[in-house]
């Protein structure tokens, strides 16, 4: 079974991504914030993460940064609401896959995340 990391500091898009990926077999865990799940990756040792890009306590660049430092090759794919505020080729950049503007199609979403179970 698979294990993704959802980190978003909106309850509703934590528990809906909760529901749609464990109804489609996939083992999930979720945070509030960058500072919690950097625990919970220590932990859960996920297989992805998708992880907001805007959050108040350390949001999705910085943790990325982090967990990329000692994991370059892990998968974490953005999610924002705030799309047009950043330069998507700098996140990029970084080693982060993808950045999906939220609202987020679920079925689509979920399908092209597969890229990242293999």
């Amino acid at each position: 079974m698979k294990k993704v990391l959802v980190v978003d500091d909106e309850y509703d898009i934590r528990e809906i991504l909760d529901d749609y990926l464990s109804a489609c077999n996939v083992n999930v865990r979720t945070a509030e914030n960058g500072e919690i799940a950097i625990s919970v990756f220590e932990e859960f040792k996920p297989d992805l993460a998708i992880v907001d890009i805007q959050m108040s306590i350390m949001g999705g660049i910085e943790f990325s940064k982090k967990i990329m430092a000692e994991n370059p090759d892990f998968p974490i794919v953005m999610i924002t609401g705030y799309y047009n505020d950043y330069d998507i080729d700098e996140i990029l950049a970084l080693g982060v896959k993808e950045v999906v503007k939220k609202p987020l199609h679920l079925e689509q979403f979920y399908n092209s995340l597969q890229k990242y179970f293999t």
